[in-house]
């Protein structure tokens, strides 16, 4: 049998075995590895609409059997042709990390706008804080040849916008200038529990209190096996896993009170931090548990309160803030439904919280309900 006749047979017998595979194997709807929901087989409908063979590619690249293997391979192989770049995420020695798009300067305005609008309808000191990705940080880690459009001219330039009415949060220089400490998970795009403290050291002054000294936090690492949504992406790990990080007060108390709005209804939990989630595929989620649309948290009498327009960024932020305030809300627009019964005239201040990527993509018109 020459050498064409064999290649081809070996090709026919993987697909008779994919085939087989897919035939035989449960079909699961969600998949945990990579944190999102699996095509579902096309239904008669999509065959008159003329989509039904591209749901059907869908389906079956989702339901290949030992797809998490073959997503592997494939990452593998593409590193082999000399790929630094696969799902949009640089593959480094020792870590992976977001390829990130060049920032809108239009609509990095226009949000910007928003957020001055909003702040001269609040009666409080209204902040904004934009934080810059990994790849900015460690640029200089970046593979040669690939360009990386700088995240700190948009945020000057945005600052620059709101300084009128608006303070301004800078992160990003505390940030660069202790980038070999561990800020940023390895195999995730957010920042870790010590990129968060040095952004809320560095922002205590103008948020009107003194920092928690980080000699006076206890830490717990409460797991050393993290593989975020990056190596969900890629499939590849030539580097540690993460840690998780959680930091508390000696002798703080834990049992906050502690609400989620899930766009419905709200649910209680006890303490910020939701240890439920450690041991599951997304334990990042430890932080506040996935994004809602409200998050309400009440902590002690006073009259210090701060309202918190984000996503999921700022729950890092929020073991550090609780000493300083008696109420903390967050709320994010685009999770879903907002409750009616917050309102802004409730708080004493209010923060805008970031990725700098992110910021001009907010529709924060869904806010104006609060104001």
């Amino acid at each position: 049998m020459n050498g064409k006749k064999l290649t081809a047979l070996t090709f026919y017998l993987v697909l008779a075995i994919a085939a087989t595979g897919m035939a035989v194997s449960p079909k699961g709807d969600f998949s945990q590895a990579e944190q999102r929901s699996l095509a579902s087989l096309p239904t008669l409908s999509s065959v008159w609409d003329g989509s039904s063979g591209e749901k059907l590619e869908d389906y079956l690249a989702d339901h290949f059997p030992l797809r998490t293997e073959w997503m592997s391979l494939r990452t593998r192989l593409q590193q082999l042709t000399g790929r630094k770049v696969v799902q949009d995420v640089y593959l480094l020695h020792d870590r992976l990390m977001e390829r990130t798009d060049p920032i809108s300067e239009e609509s990095v305005k226009q949000s910007t706008a928003a957020v001055m609008e909003i702040a001269g309808r609040f009666s409080g000191a209204t902040s904004l804080m934009l934080i810059p990705s990994a790849s900015e940080i460690h640029s200089d880690l970046l593979p040669d040849g690939i360009s990386n459009v700088s995240q700190k001219i948009a945020i000057d330039r945005a600052y620059e916008q709101v300084s009128k009415s608006v303070n301004t949060l800078d992160c990003y220089s505390t940030l660069s200038a202790n980038r070999e400490w561990y800020l940023y998970y390895r195999s995730d795009s957010h920042w870790t529990s010590l990129g968060a403290y040095l952004a809320y050291s560095a922002s205590a002054t103008q948020l009107g209190f003194t920092a928690t000294s980080l000699d006076r936090m206890n830490i717990e690492h409460a797991s050393h096996h993290f593989l975020g949504n990056l190596y969900r992406r890629v499939m590849v790990q030539d580097f540690l896993p993460d840690s998780i990080d959680l930091y508390t007060l000696p002798g703080e108390r834990q049992n906050h009170t502690v609400q989620i709005f899930d766009g419905r209804s709200w649910k209680n939990h006890d303490g910020v931090y939701f240890r439920e989630y450690l041991q599951s595929e997304n334990a990042s989620e430890v932080f506040l548990g996935p994004r809602e649309p409200a998050i309400d948290i009440t902590t002690m009498p006073g009259d210090r309160t701060l309202l918190i327009i984000d996503d999921e960024w700022a729950h890092t932020l929020i073991p550090f803030l609780i000493p300083h305030y008696s109420r903390i809300t967050l709320i994010d627009p685009e999770a879903g439904p907002l409750p009616a019964e917050i309102s802004a005239d409730n708080y004493s201040q209010l923060l805008f919280c970031y990725p700098v990527e992110d910021f001009g993509q907010v529709d924060f018109t869904t806010l104006d309900g609060l104001f």
